[in-house]
């Protein structure tokens, strides 16, 4: 949400204090975490317009989490390093004194920026299979932090500043509407974010080729969970649909519709679509149907 700020609008960072343990490092740099999305996906807030800590640290979070879940690989593709997220990211680990984890993002983003190659393939594997070894090395290096190196600096960070502002959940929540109508640009904000969900979404060439072939298959697709699997010619990502999970394999030129066993469904169209396009699926005849056609081609009268 590309917009000027209106200047601070909200000098606190406002938690949820129920369950919340404040001397967990864990949990504040969660519960901050939240804040910071919320300000910005609900709130309508510009970076800002709240607390900058909080937006350092939702990224810093975000590092640490996609490490974490799918390591260095992962979270190269799935952030696909937006310089604005990095430097957000340096701040909070510079800021908190996180010297061991600033090293290993500063050691991870200069192989990135000086081996094209490499960057390529961590972005196009996803830390699945094909990932670069070179991730290894930086997840290892990650892995090998105890709670002390890679918590609880943001948390002793966070505690010291002294704008969390912790209420239980029905003035919690009082207090967010009160955020809410106190932004004046809060509806303008929220119709051009909507608007701006609306085309992603549609561009989608992922979502809509497999929304055309889950309906010719008489499914509805539901999500698209992110991809499994990428080669030099094509890409495999999981699908949510009201018929349990199905995959598409897109590219290069056309996308097939995968069961939950990763075999055609027969269903394929031209890969990749546009917004705007009409999507003509194309049935194929599979399995025990396909030589039972070809046997009857091959037959001959008499």
């Amino acid at each position: 949400m590309a917009e000027h700020s209106q200047g601070l609008l909200v000098p606190f960072i406002l938690v949820p204090a129920d369950g919340l343990d404040m001397a967990n490092s864990v949990d504040v740099i969660d519960v901050v975490s939240a804040f910071a999305g919320w300000a910005e996906t609900e709130a309508m807030l510009v970076p800002g317009e709240y607390p900058d800590e909080a937006k350092w640290v939702s990224a810093a979070w975000t590092y640490i989490g996609e490490v974490e879940n799918g390591g260095h690989g992962q979270f190269a593709a799935n952030t696909g390093l937006r310089p604005d997220l990095m430097n957000d990211i340096r701040e909070a680990l510079v800021r908190s004194g996180a010297t061991e984890l600033h090293a290993i993002l500063q050691d991870f983003l200069h192989l990135m920026e000086s081996s094209p190659a490499i960057r390529q393939q961590a972005l196009a594997t996803a830390g699945f299979e094909g990932t670069p070894a070179e991730m290894e090395n930086f997840d290892r290096r990650l892995f090998g932090l105890d709670d002390d190196e890679r918590y609880a600096p943001l948390g002793r960070w966070l505690r010291s500043l002294g704008k969390i502002r912790a209420l239980p959940q029905q003035e919690w929540k009082a207090e967010q509407a009160k955020i809410i109508a106190a932004n004046p640009r809060w509806l303008p904000r929220r119709e051009i974010e909507l608007r701006r969900r609306e085309e992603a979404k549609a561009r989608n060439a992922v979502i809509t080729a497999g929304n055309a072939l889950c309906t010719a298959a008489g499914l509805r697709l539901t999500e698209v969970t992110g991809s499994i699997e990428a080669e030099s010619d094509h890409i495999v990502w999981a699908l949510g649909t009201t018929g349990g999970p199905r995959y598409l394999r897109a590219g290069p030129e056309r996308a097939e519709l995968l069961d939950s066993r990763r075999r055609s469904l027969g269903l394929s169209c031209s890969f990749p679509v546009g917004v705007n396009d009409r999507v003509a699926v194309k049935h194929e005849p599979q399995g025990w149907l396909s030589s039972l056609l070809g046997l009857k081609r091959n037959l001959k009268p008499g």
